[in-house]
């Protein structure tokens, strides 16, 4: 991705991960599938269930503490606030 940028524009760039607890997904599975295109237009994810939710968010997880990434935790509510 860096590569997409020149240097200037990437000091501008603040990128952060959104990681949803498996709580988080188990509670409100429902209503995160009817925002998925929200914030991006998604692919078709109609088949995707919780279990490979959970997992993703947990291998996404695993390499924002491997790569040390910031990331935003999505646990109880989605009630997010950045700056």
């Amino acid at each position: 991705m860096e590569k997409d940028f020149d240097e200037d524009y990437r000091k501008e760039i603040c990128c952060v991960c959104l990681i949803m607890s498996r709580k988080y997904i188990e509670t409100h599975f429902a209503a995160i599938k009817n925002h998925a295109s929200d914030i991006e237009n998604r692919t078709d994810d109609s088949g995707q269930n919780a279990q490979e939710l959970i997992r993703e968010n947990e291998r996404d997880l695993a390499l924002c503490k491997q790569y040390g990434w910031e990331y935003c935790l999505i646990d109880d509510e989605y009630n997010i606030s950045w700056q």
